[in-house]
């Protein structure tokens, strides 16, 4: 059987969380400024927010507070897993960090329907 390196998981899964909370926050940093204009590089990208700008504007403001709350969830977990890996506990830290990934995952799922319904309306 294959030992697995907690230590490696540990902190690729932290490493993702804080890129999580980067980009989530910068997301809903530039929604809140209004300066994130309809693109295919960057924001919440669905069949309805890019049909417009206007769909792709009220679909980013719909997804906002929960953008902002998924960034909020991925920066709690990467500092939780981070101090857990400081103290040598790789396996809390991996499962805390899996379990924060995973939750910011699926807040990002929620986001994105929230920004299509809005987006649809709008149209």
């Amino acid at each position: 059987m294959r030992e697995v390196d907690l230590q490696g998981l540990a902190v690729g899964l932290s490493a993702m969380s804080v890129l999580l909370f980067v980009c989530l926050a910068l997301l809903a940093s530039f929604t809140k400024a209004d300066s994130l204009s309809a693109n295919r590089m960057f924001g919440i990208k669905t069949k309805h927010t890019l049909r417009s700008e206007d769909a792709w504007t009220a679909g980013h403001l719909a997804a906002r507070t929960t953008v902002l709350a998924a960034s909020i969830c991925s920066l709690g977990v990467s500092v939780i897993a981070v101090a857990f890996i400081l103290f040598g506990e790789f396996f809390v830290a991996s499962l805390i960090a899996s379990i924060g990934v995973l939750l910011t995952l699926i807040m990002i799922g929620v986001a994105a329907h929230k920004a299509n319904v809005a987006a649809k309306k709008a149209e």
